[in-house]
């Protein structure tokens, strides 16, 4: 018999009850996702990360170099994939409506995001236009575009968020919600007028975090880094506010455009059909909790298409080397 007080025993009960339900939870959760994190439509990436799962994930790089396209590519590769269910929600607070949609049909299509916009200067992708455009209005149960009208603030976000899970709840279809964030530095905290830039991102950090746990949803944010006074990789200190960013994310990606940052000189870019020089991205996994790898995956590049292509596996091995050389 038990010489704890009977509101003792009562409690003590609750939270074993409380740890049961846990343990069960995870369990389920576990074994549904027994085969791993969603598919980013790119291979090597999933491999090295399992999927992607719930958790914050930054993609840092300087401006211009395709960090963006990237992001925006895996958003659409994941919506439209087949191996997935998933609901990708991307949140463009640096370019607009019309911008981000010409650029998802641009890398949809692969034609020029030029082409997309301005139809009449580029009759010979006008049927290609048609076709992504169509493509995209087929695609409105897995993917959706806002920008900063409707979303500039921490707070905005995650009255959106909470709306399309209870939407996605609703359907029925069991789609899961992955969110994407263009930028993290561009999002402010409404209700704290009074912060400092650094408390700011601070604070937007940990409610990104929250969120993906809270929710349990990956968010993908991409990042700004500190003005780098030459064109050499980046490293895990360039990303602005890093100690705040680096301690909430599970996954840093340092985006590299070496082809941007020396032209010419650059080893590290592809030969298209008709011989253009197009540049490799690099994907260095900087910080990742998904998995042990650290290292380097690449990307067929083409700007005006935003599009991005993960390369062989023979073609990584043969970009890493070249890196050493």
């Amino acid at each position: 018999m038990s010489l704890l007080p009977e509101k003792v025993q009562a409690t003590l009960r609750q939270h074993e009850l409380q740890m049961l339900e846990i343990v069960q939870r995870i369990e389920t959760q576990t074994r549904e996702g027994g085969s791993g994190g969603i598919k980013t439509g790119f291979p090597m990436f999933d491999s090295h990360t399992d999927g992607l799962q719930p958790g914050l994930i930054i993609i840092a790089g300087r401006p211009n170099q395709g960090k963006t396209a990237f992001a925006c590519q895996m958003a659409w590769n994941m919506a439209t994939g087949t191996d997935n269910k998933v609901y990708a929600l991307y949140i463009s607070i640096d370019d607009s409506l019309r911008d981000t949609v010409a650029r998802v049909v641009a890398l949809d299509r692969r034609i020029p995001i030029a082409a997309v916009k301005f139809p009449d200067r580029h009759p010979a992708y006008v049927r290609m236009r048609e076709a992504g455009f169509q493509r995209l209005a087929h695609a409105v149960r897995a993917f959706k575009v806002l920008d900063q009208t409707s979303v500039q603030s921490i707070e905005a976000l995650e009255e959106v968020v909470r709306e399309h899970l209870l939407a996605l709840e609703l359907a029925r279809e069991g789609r899961q919600l992955v969110l994407f964030v263009d930028s993290f530095h561009d999002l402010i905290v409404e209700k704290r007028g009074d912060l400092d830039r650094s408390q700011r991102y601070e604070v937007v950090a940990s409610e990104l975090e929250r969120m993906a746990q809270v929710y349990s949803i990956p968010v993908i944010c991409t990042a700004e880094v500190r003005k780098v006074n030459s064109n050499r990789r980046l490293i895990f200190e360039d990303v602005r506010e890093t100690i705040k960013i680096c301690y909430k994310a599970k996954l840093i990606g340092l985006i590299h455009n070496d082809v941007d940052c020396k032209g010419e000189n650059s080893p590290m870019f592809w030969t298209d059909k008709n011989g253009r020089i197009r540049p490799v991205l690099e994907f260095h996994f900087a910080k990742n909790k998904l998995s042990s790898f650290k290292g380097r995956l690449f990307y067929r590049f083409i700007p005006e298409f935003s599009s991005v292509v993960e390369v062989t596996s023979e073609d990584n091995k043969r970009y890493l080397s070249k890196i050493m050389e």
